[in-house]
């Protein structure tokens, strides 16, 4: 990178009013462009703390006036990468400038002041990102401090050692990340002093290396110290050779956002809405990560190796009949008759049962065309009887059928704007 702003990232990292946060799987790819990340780092994971979650339950209760700050907290060279490129995303989302001002013509947000839960706004009227960058060594958080995007931050939210892990967990928990993390714990709570009323913490690493792994452990052990009752959320990078992953969406949320994805790695990798490569094109641009993805006939069509789901087709008619519906096997496609009526139970233990075996048999089907499965990639929302109830079940199925199967959910949580 050197010197300038990380590549943007090939996924969106998507903020709404009703969904809360919802991070997708190809994020890692922004890392990809960079001399120090290994090739075998290209899969990120949402990992999401279910305990943490009911706490977020609770204090969603909280009447609408009240502010909900958020703390990100990136640790090591993956997680200052991702939080390198995620933050001039957030900038032009909001359009904050660079230097963190905004235009005087503008209304922050198009009038919405949700970039509060983000940004804090000095008496200057600078926006500067409730944030902490964190490595053991101070190479690639150099790169924030150098690029475009340096203006944002104050320098003491770029913190750095002199001596990394060496992708030792005992270094970075026990002995290198030792000296440094009372430095970080202080920069951290002089941002929770700035909030009034601190929602919880995102953490974004790798658990891979040194720093990510092993300081990231040790951090959260403070963290869960001094912020018992605030809610932690990891966001991990899981390094993992190159293999095949299997989607799965799951209900009205994991479709719609499957129906949007699918269509972004299509662009990213020039595969055209029927599935095929013009014949002039080297594929992804002579690079076969697509195969991670995408499965690819005989007749030299690329098809997804997803499966979407929902308990009553109307969602799933709108992937049916869009631009991309020749992407798809019709078998990839799975419905049924009846939705949950947003109810756990129904999702779970009844109209969910009747078409567990068909889905897991349109899953089994893909499984063995992969050649190293390396796991499932399971999208849907924690609300509504299908992506809560059914997605429940499936799990518990998939972790019989494939127990030694990585299995990384990607969830969208609902909840009041924050």
């Amino acid at each position: 990178m050197n010197g300038k702003m990380a590549p943007k990232p090939s996924a969106m990292f998507v903020y709404t009013s009703c969904h809360g946060l919802f991070v997708t799987h190809r994020v890692v790819a922004a890392l990809g462009h960079s001399p120090h990340v290994p090739v075998t780092s290209d899969l990120c994971a949402v990992t999401v703390n279910y305990s943490s979650l009911a706490r977020f339950s609770q204090s969603c209760s909280c009447s609408p006036g009240d502010e909900r700050e958020c703390i990100s907290i990136h640790v090591g060279q993956a997680g200052v990468q991702i939080g390198n490129a995620c933050w001039e995303l957030y900038c032009l989302e909001h359009g904050i400038q660079p230097d963190g001002q905004m235009p005087s013509g503008k209304v922050t947000g198009g009038g919405d002041d949700s970039f509060n839960t983000f940004f804090s706004e000095t008496g200057a009227g600078k926006h500067v990102p409730r944030a902490v960058f964190v490595d053991l060594e101070p190479t690639v958080v150099d790169e924030v401090r150098t690029g475009t995007y340096r203006q944002l931050f104050h320098p003491e939210q770029l913190v750095t050692g002199k001596e990394d892990a060496a992708n030792n967990y005992a270094r970075g928990h026990y002995t290198i990340g030792k000296e440094i993390v009372d430095l970080v714990l202080d920069r951290i709570r002089k941002l929770a002093d700035q909030c009034t009323g601190l929602q919880g913490f995102l953490i974004f690493h790798s658990f891979g290396g040194g720093t990510g792994s092993g300081f990231t452990s040790l951090l959260m052990e403070r963290l869960s110290v001094d912020y018992g009752k605030k809610s932690k959320l990891e966001f991990s990078v899981y390094p993992a050779p190159q293999r095949e992953c299997i989607s799965i969406h799951v209900g009205q949320a994991g479709v719609q956002i499957g129906n949007a994805c699918w269509e972004l790695y299509c662009l990213e990798h020039g595969i055209q809405p029927d599935g095929q490569m013009p014949s002039d094109k080297t594929i992804g641009g002579g690079d076969d990560s697509f195969n991670t993805f995408f499965s690819e006939t005989g007749a030299g069509k690329h098809v997804p190796r997803a499966v979407f789901v929902d308990l009553e087709p109307t969602v799933i008619d709108e992937v049916r009949t869009g631009t991309y519906r020749q992407l798809f096997h019709p078998e990839q496609l799975v419905t049924g008759k009846e939705d949950a009526a947003n109810n756990y139970a129904r999702g779970h233990y009844t109209i969910g049962k009747e078409i567990i075996d068909l889905v897991l048999d349109r899953i089994r089907k893909l499984a063995d065309l992969c050649t190293g499965l390396q796991g499932f990639l399971i999208f849907h929302s924690f609300g509504g009887g299908t992506g809560s109830g059914f997605t429940s079940l499936l799990m518990e199925r998939l972790s019989v059928d494939y127990g030694k199967k990585s299995k990384l959910e990607f969830s969208v949580y609902p909840a009041p704007q924050a």
